[in-house]
């Protein structure tokens, strides 16, 4: 049976578990750090177009050694989110199934898995 007082957030934030001490972390990162310390020490910053293509997309990000790429709409001039390599290996699997490999993944756009 569960404690009662580890569901309260007044209780946990006593006891240095709750989410307070995490926010206040990351605000002290952020006071501490520049967004140049946070780049990758390649000096790289890749940013994917929605129109792109599946494949190329993988093969943008691998050529960069980027897990993570943030997506941008032209269209709605905003950003639709971060494709990962997990996103990804998705849609590899899903193509995988499919008689046209090569085709499934050039035919499906970053924008249809975010």
């Amino acid at each position: 049976m569960s404690n009662p007082q580890s569901r309260d957030p007044q209780n946990s934030r006593q006891q240095g578990t709750g989410d307070g001490d995490h926010r206040n972390n990351i605000f002290e990162f952020f006071r501490s750090h520049t967004a140049f310390d946070m780049l990758p020490e390649s000096g790289k910053v890749c940013l994917l177009d929605s129109s792109l293509s599946a494949f190329a997309a993988l093969s943008i990000m691998a050529a960069n050694q980027q897990l993570a790429v943030p997506v941008w709409d032209a269209h709605a001039d905003s950003y639709l989110g971060m494709l990962t390599v997990t996103d990804l290996v998705e849609i590899v699997l899903a193509c995988r199934n499919s008689k046209t490999y090569s085709s499934c993944l050039e035919g499906l756009k970053v924008s249809s898995d975010i």
